[in-house]
């Protein structure tokens, strides 16, 4: 019997055309308690061990960050820390994680996303929520829709 008996395809009915369980299923139903029983044991080593994998994972080896993610640490230390570059604790609400116009990666203002037009004012209040006020909502419309003489 296959020890790691996966799930059916979400295609591969419950049932044969006889009412009994199709043949994947019935090996996958089959395979639950002896899958169970070695989690189980598996489970059962991890505690007994502290939580050691045996070394599957050597002491030098290391964890890199790429673009955006720095890391600090190491694992022979007993840990590593992995953070967004220019990462602040905590950040006020509004902010979303990404770069400036000059490519400077961090937590940016929402409202630096908005630009103001000549129809179009952006405000923030005092929490930073973005406001948008319309000085002439029809003139707007047809000048967005590109009519000349608005």
């Amino acid at each position: 019997m296959n020890q790691n008996q996966d799930l059916p395809h979400v295609r591969q009915p419950l049932v044969d055309q006889s009412g009994s369980a199709s043949r994947p299923y019935f090996l996958w139903f089959n395979a639950i308690d002896s899958n169970l029983k070695q989690a189980m044991s598996d489970i059962a080593t991890l505690q007994e061990s502290g939580g050691e994998t045996g070394g599957s994972i050597p002491v030098s080896a290391r964890v890199q960050g790429i673009q955006s993610i720095t890391t600090g640490g190491s694992l022979a230390s007993g840990m590593v820390t992995v953070n967004l570059l220019n990462d602040t604790d905590p950040v006020s609400g509004h902010y979303r994680y990404g770069s400036d116009d000059g490519g400077n990666k961090g937590w940016q203002s929402v409202a630096s996303d908005f630009v103001a037009t000549s129809d179009i004012n952006v405000g923030t209040n005092v929490n930073g929520a973005v406001s948008l006020t319309v000085s002439d909502p029809l003139k707007a419309y047809f000048r967005n829709l590109g009519c000349m003489g608005f």
